[in-house]
């Protein structure tokens, strides 16, 4: 028999197994909310040291139930959900360490025509579209950003590093 547990409970679950892993109030936040026809499970990450995927992981097994049809739809009433947010401040530095990757890559890219492919790493491919855009992906993810900007740059760093996660998941 399934045990009903509030919002503030499962939160206070999922914060003490983010302390058990040394994770700090600082380093990551979880807020409880309850609203008409459900809830919902919120994850801050405030720190690079923060594994995204693991944060994820253990706030879902923990929170997260959605009630499906026999079509898949989501029914209405008692769903609590879950979202992991990582701060601005924090993808770029996490895109900051996989910058000298993209960089290389971008530059394979220079004076070639446009939608010519090159690897950034082994597992993702990266084309420029035009004159703005830049596309890289893996066999099951695809993502667009602006390589002329810093930020454009910075966002593809962070970009490429979720790929990297996916990949590593996938090979497990």
């Amino acid at each position: 028999m399934i045990k009903y547990t509030t919002p503030a409970e499962d939160a206070a679950n999922i914060r003490a197994q983010y302390k058990a892993l040394g994770w700090s109030q600082k380093m990551i936040s979880v807020r409880a909310k309850s609203f008409s026809m459900g809830s919902s499970i919120t994850v801050e990450i405030k720190s690079a040291e923060v594994d995204r995927d693991e944060a994820e992981k253990i706030a879902v097994n923990v929170a997260e139930r959605i009630d499906r049809d026999w079509y898949g739809d989501i029914l209405n009433g008692g769903n609590r959900y879950v979202h992991v947010n990582v701060e601005r401040e924090v993808r770029d530095e996490i895109g900051l360490r996989y910058l000298p990757q993209l960089e290389k890559a971008l530059a394979e890219l220079e004076g070639l025509p446009k939608d010519h492919h090159a690897e950034v790493v082994p597992g993702i491919t990266i084309a420029r579209q035009n004159a703005f855009w830049t596309r890289f992906w893996t066999d099951r993810a695809e993502i667009e950003f602006d390589h002329r900007s810093p930020e454009g740059r910075l966002a593809g760093g962070y970009d490429v590093y979720r790929l990297l996660a996916k990949l590593k998941q996938r090979a497990a």
